[in-house]
């Protein structure tokens, strides 16, 4: 049988991993279904501690949805959705959150390469950042005024890094 999972949201009234403490109230239960064939397989704070942003995946691992709930009222909002006839990649370390929680970055190959976009915390895409008939394969960052992306690519060769 199939694990049976909810999601809650926790103040311990003092500061953790996040950057400070939770405006919630104890033991919020997210609105989630209760379904034995999707998994939730990331969760991530917001910078500023308003959210919880989380990964759902379906059990084909080809349809993967990127959530947000509000940490006071735990009300949930689909930021995006990527879907592949395959499977979809869940990386770890991804959307990254930028320094004033009101931009990530997040990466994708629906154009049939792995490149790097920028949503809003909202999930409305600003732009596209890299683009080309090669693979972005890390990112480092973005600079404070989000003029330059930092990332490691298979741009001149795909068995050669290359860091730009």
């Amino acid at each position: 049988a199939n694990s049976s999972v909810e999601l809650y949201i926790h103040d311990t009234g003092q500061d953790g991993p996040s950057p400070g403490p939770v405006p919630t109230r104890r033991g919020l239960r997210l609105d989630v279904p209760n379904d034995p064939n999707v998994y939730y397989p990331r969760l991530r704070w917001l910078p500023d501690g308003s959210a919880l942003a989380f990964f759902r995946l379906n059990r084909h691992q080809n349809e993967l949805e990127l959530l947000r709930a509000d940490a006071a009222t735990g009300q949930l909002r689909s930021l995006l959705k990527e879907t592949s006839q395959a499977w979809v990649d869940v990386e770890a370390e991804y959307p990254i959150f930028l320094p004033g929680g009101k931009q990530m970055i997040w990466r994708s190959d629906r154009d049939g390469f792995d490149h790097a976009y920028l949503y809003n915390t909202e999930g409305t895409l600003v732009r596209q950042l890299t683009k080309g008939p090669w693979d972005v394969t890390d990112i480092y960052g973005l600079d404070p005024k989000g003029q330059v992306l930092y990332y490691q690519s298979a741009e001149v060769s795909p068995t050669e890094r290359h860091l730009y």
